[in-house]
C-alpha cells in the first residue's frame, strides 16, 4: 500500500478545493445578479394612510417613508 505524502494529498485537495470554491461562487453571484429581490418600496413607494387610521398605523407609515432603503 503506497504512504500518502503531503504531495500526493495536496496534489488531490487542492484542485478538488478550487473546483468547489469556484462552482459555488460563479452559482452564487449567477444567482444574486439574476434573482435579486427587488423591494416594494423602492418601486411604488408606501402607501397613503387615511387620517382617519389609527395613530400607530400613521407612525408606521412616516416611519418606512423617511428611513426606507434608497436605491444605489
Amino acid at each position: 500500500m503506497r504512504a500518502f505524502t503531503l504531495r500526493s494529498i495536496l496534489s488531490k485537495s487542492i484542485p478538488l478545493f478550487l473546483t468547489l470554491f469556484l462552482t459555488y461562487h460563479l452559482f452564487h453571484y449567477y444567482h444574486y445578479i439574476h434573482y435579486k429581490p427587488e423591494s416594494p418600496l423602492l418601486i411604488s413607494g408606501p402607501e397613503p394612510v387615511p387620517a382617519e387610521a389609527p395613530v400607530a398605523l400613521r407612525n408606521q407609515a412616516l416611519y418606512l417613508t423617511r428611513y426606507r432603503e434608497h436605491p444605489s
